[in-house]
């Protein structure tokens, strides 16, 4: 659900900002990442000295922050601020925590939001009035920002809210200098019982037990008393996009409709951040070959990266098709969105351009790269969705056969499957936690009823399903 305001739409990306961008797109294209692959000698090496300073620093953060347990929670008409850690500076990790800052400003207009911000994500709060405080921050490792960590501690905050979930060490101690003596939650962990000591509230989900947007709201209701339990629909993110732009993209997708003869189009997104992680450019002109015969008032739109648009658009133009073309969009991310909204389907390998679709109501077909795990906390959410992977473990995304995209394709096109795919496969399953048949249903009531979430029970180191959990409560 993408909503309009009116407000500027002047540039918030300057010039340094987009070559640090394109720099960062170049340099993780560099990296040879590989699904299931095992970790360098480098790294275990690190981890283990990682794991030998955490132990010799928790021995002292029961002095230094002294953090207790929350007697209850507080209503939401009492609290004054809050501050919203994103897990981390990519653009879907702002799309997903859009529902947080929502549902805080729609139940206490007067509350003030901070967050942290990036020069990846932060034209996606351009036209949105939700967040009072924004906070440049990159990395936990990059020392120009410690000023703006003391900026937050200086403003003060009451409630700190992180999600970011790994490397819950460095985080909680950031959550400790900007939230001071404040409420300050996170999920929990293997090691929970240490990382009890850098929070007020651990909840005891699993990171890979639902949406992000779903359990940021949980750790919101955790904490704050919203006076009746937050429904479904408030965990969908809604993009504000100013109408200026709006009209802007939509002009120039129907100049381009009317230049193809085409009616309507599929927004595809051929890249990710990492190749290995993509389809490859022979099966998705094999998949716009199919297209084009069968649906003659249907255009096909790619889009890519700024960085690498001319390679991209030279791959489309060589290929000669018919209502195929390249859509250029620039940093700012509102046209993506913008985009996003006006398209009939939305493929891609991409996360970011996932939460793009979920956003904007689409229906979303989502190239995986490891078929025994699904990452249930980014997958489309309340929106016609499918999922694909390659059919064994350690093969790669362009194994996925072009038959089985393009079926996966009709299906959402021709609206024979409408629900949120919660496994993979053209016959996926469809739990209750990520349909929007179920807007108006609470969350918590939903996770109680869903074969999905995972728990750590008291004790234990190892989560479990909540299902199985017996008399487990969940309390917030």
């Amino acid at each position: 659900m993408l909503e309009s305001q009116e407000h500027s739409s002047s540039p918030v990306i300057s010039a340094a900002e987009q070559r640090y961008i394109d720099g960062y797109t170049l340099e993780e294209r560099q990296k040879q990442e590989r699904i299931g692959q095992k970790l360098s000698l480098s790294t275990r090496i690190r981890r283990s000295i990682e794991g030998a300073n955490r132990r010799a620093w928790y021995a002292a953060f029961d002095y230094l922050f002294r953090n207790k347990p929350l007697a209850k929670r507080i209503p939401i008409e009492r609290v004054e601020s809050i501050f919203i850690i994103p897990i981390g500076d990519a653009i879907g990790d702002m799309v997903v925590a859009l529902p947080l800052y929502h549902t805080i400003k729609r139940h206490n207009p007067k509350c003030r939001v901070g967050t942290f911000i990036s020069s990846r994500n932060k034209a996606l709060l351009k036209d949105d009035p939700s967040v009072d405080k924004k906070y440049h921050f990159r990395d936990k490792d990059d020392i120009l920002h410690v000023p703006e960590l003391f900026r937050a501690r200086k403003d003060g905050y009451q409630v700190v809210i992180d999600l970011h979930y790994t490397r819950m060490t460095e985080f909680g101690i950031i959550s400790n200098i900007i939230g001071r003596r404040g409420i300050k939650v996170c999920l929990a962990h293997a090691r929970k019982d240490m990382y009890q000591r850098l929070f007020t509230k651990l909840l005891p989900f699993d990171q890979n037990s639902m949406h992000l947007s779903q359990l940021g709201l949980i750790m919101l209701e955790s904490v704050i008393d919203f006076g009746k339990p937050l429904k479904q629909w408030e965990a969908r993110p809604a993009i504000q996009i100013g109408e200026e732009l709006r009209q802007k993209v939509r002009m120039q997708i129907r100049t381009e409709l009317d230049r193809l003869g085409a009616d309507w189009f599929v927004h595809f997104n051929p890249q990710a951040r990492n190749p290995n992680r993509e389809w490859g450019f022979d099966n998705a002109f094999a998949f716009a070959e199919r297209f084009v015969n069968e649906y003659p008032k249907g255009a096909l739109f790619f889009t890519a990266s700024p960085v690498h648009r001319v390679e991209v658009e030279e791959r489309i133009r060589s290929l000669g098709l018919p209502r195929v073309a390249f859509f250029p969009t620039s940093y700012d991310l509102l046209e993506l969105a913008a985009f996003s909204f006006e398209s009939e389907l939305i493929v891609t390998p991409d996360t970011s351009v996932i939460h793009f679709g979920t956003a904007s109501g689409k229906p979303t077909l989502v190239l995986w790269p490891d078929p025994k795990f699904l990452p249930m906390e980014w997958i489309p959410s309340q929106v016609p969705s499918i999922n694909l992977a390659p059919k064994v473990q350690g093969m790669l995304v362009p194994s996925i056969p072009v038959e089985d995209v393009w079926h996966a394709a009709k299906m959402l096109l021709n609206k024979t499957w409408t629900h949120s795919a919660t496994s993979f496969g053209l016959d996926p399953e469809a739990d209750i936690l990520y349909q929007a048949s179920n807007g108006d249903t609470s969350i918590i009531e939903l996770i109680m009823n869903s074969s999905i979430p995972m728990v750590f029970p008291q004790g234990s180191s190892s989560s479990i399903p909540l299902t199985e959990a017996g008399s487990f409560a969940l309390s917030v």
